[in-house]
């Protein structure tokens, strides 16, 4: 996974170059609240963690979405942290 900041928006991509494609998983705004946008993805979770306890049928939906969420997650704080590096 590749990341780049773009200098006219305040704005990173995240994408993977796998030829003849190039796949686009994350546009992150590097504005935004990292934090609170993780506490609201990590509350989610945890209602999904609930329901995946209660319902068979839904523990594979909610790995699939767990999975998904922390890879979120790491490119979020990744990016947070690169652009707190970069600040004057």
């Amino acid at each position: 996974m590749r990341r780049v900041n773009l200098d006219r928006f305040p704005c990173g991509l995240f994408y993977v170059i796998r030829p003849p494609e190039i796949w686009l998983p994350a546009v992150l705004h590097a504005s935004s609240d990292t934090q609170t946008t993780l506490a609201e993805r990590r509350a989610a979770r945890r209602v999904l963690s609930d329901l995946a306890a209660a319902e068979e049928d839904v523990q594979l939906c909610n790995q699939v979405a767990t999975e998904a969420a922390m890879m979120f997650d790491r490119m979020e704080e990744e990016m947070g942290r690169i652009h707190a590096e970069n600040r004057p």
